[in-house]
């Protein structure tokens, strides 16, 4: 009974580990905005559409821009992930 315990323990404590890099590389979308692209997205920078104009754009549509269209160069600093978040 005691070695089942202890393995149940030691089970827990190995999956406790490995959540805790998937968690913290999970991209933080908010900060990156802010960080990223808010001052001209919310500073009504000439061309660049404001925040409730991008809700409206399918996510392919906004990837795209910034994967091979007018923001590669603002997104080339960003991982795929972060791109994607």
């Amino acid at each position: 009974m005691r070695s089942h315990l202890i393995g149940c323990l030691a089970c827990l404590a190995l999956l406790a580990a490995l959540a805790a890099p998937a968690s913290a590389q999970t991209p933080d979308g908010a900060a990156l905005y802010q960080q990223s692209c808010a001052s001209c997205h919310d500073g009504g920078a000439d061309r660049a559409p404001d925040r409730e104009a991008l809700r409206t754009l399918p996510a392919a549509r906004v990837l795209a821009a910034m994967e091979t269209g007018p923001m590669i160069s603002m997104a080339t600093s960003r991982t795929a992930p972060e791109r994607r978040w």
